[in-house]
C-alpha cells in the first residue's frame, strides 16, 4: 500500500513547473553545509524541492541560472550558485543507475531474475509471461535481436538501459548480456527506477501496449 500511495502522489518540478508522479521525479535537499544534493530515495530529512529526470533541462537551468532561482523559491531561502554542484547531472545519473541496479540485484537474490541467452530464451518460450527483457546496450546484435523478437511477439517489454558491465556487477556474474524480469517481487518499484534512469539517459521506455505487431524492439 505504501508503494501505491507513493506512486499516486504528485509533485511539481521547480524547473519546468509541471506536476507528475513523485516516483518519476528527483528530490533535492540541502546537506548540513547548505549544498543541494540529490535525494534519490526521497527519504532524507528537511525541506526539499523536486526536479524532472531530464538531463537537458537540468544542465540548461544550471547554465542560465534558473536552477538557483527555482531552488531559492522552492526552499524559501537564498541559494547561491556555489551550493549547487556544476556536475549535478552526472551525479544524479550515477545515483539513479546505482539505485536501479541495486534494486535489480535484490530481485535477483529473490529469484525473480533469469540471465543468460539459453535460460532467457527458454523462459520466453514457456507458458508464463515475463515482465521485461533487459539486453546489454553493448551486447552482440544477433543475440539481442533473436530474444527481442521472442519477447515482442508475446508483448514483453524490451529495454537496453544498462551496459554489460552494469548488469554483471548488479547480478554478481561475468559477461551478463540478457536479463529477464519474472513476475513477483517489488517489480513496480524496479520498473519505476528504470524509467527514471531511462528518462535521464534519454532512452524511451516502451509502454505496456507493446505486442506482436510492433515492428521495432526498443
Amino acid at each position: 500500500m505504501a508503494a501505491k500511495r507513493e506512486a499516486e502522489s504528485e509533485r511539481r518540478c521547480v524547473l519546468s513547473g509541471k506536476s507528475q508522479a513523485a516516483t518519476g521525479l528527483i528530490r533535492m535537499v540541502q546537506d548540513p553545509e547548505g549544498n543541494l544534493v540529490p535525494d534519490i530515495k526521497a527519504k532524507l530529512p528537511g525541506r526539499g524541492v523536486w526536479i524532472s529526470c531530464d538531463r537537458t533541462l537540468i544542465e540548461k537551468a544550471l547554465v542560465d541560472g534558473s536552477f538557483v532561482k527555482a531552488a531559492s523559491r522552492g526552499l524559501k531561502q537564498s541559494i547561491k550558485a556555489g551550493q549547487i554542484p556544476a556536475d549535478l547531472a552526472d551525479r544524479i545519473e550515477t545515483l539513479l543507475a546505482k539505485h536501479a541496479l541495486s534494486r535489480l540485484g535484490l530481485e535477483n537474490r529473490a529469484a525473480h531474475i533469469v540471465s543468460g541467452f539459453e535460460k532467457v530464451r527458454s523462459e520466453l518460450r514457456g507458458q508464463k509471461r515475463p515482465l521485461m527483457l533487459m539486453n546489454a546496450s553493448d551486447g552482440a546484435s544477433d543475440g539481442k535481436h533473436k530474444l527481442s523478437a521472442l519477447a515482442v511477439a508475446i508483448g514483453v517489454k524490451v529495454v537496453e538501459i544498462f551496459d554489460r558491465e552494469e548488469l554483471s556487477l548488479a547480478l554478481g556474474r561475468e559477461n551478463v548480456v540478457h536479463v529477464l524480469l519474472l513476475a513477483g517481487g517489488a517489480k513496480s518499484r524496479l520498473i519505476a527506477d528504470m524509467e527514471r534512469l531511462a528518462g535521464f539517459r534519454q532512452y524511451a521506455m516502451p509502454d505496456d501496449k507493446a505486442g506482436p505487431n510492433d515492428e521495432e524492439c526498443l
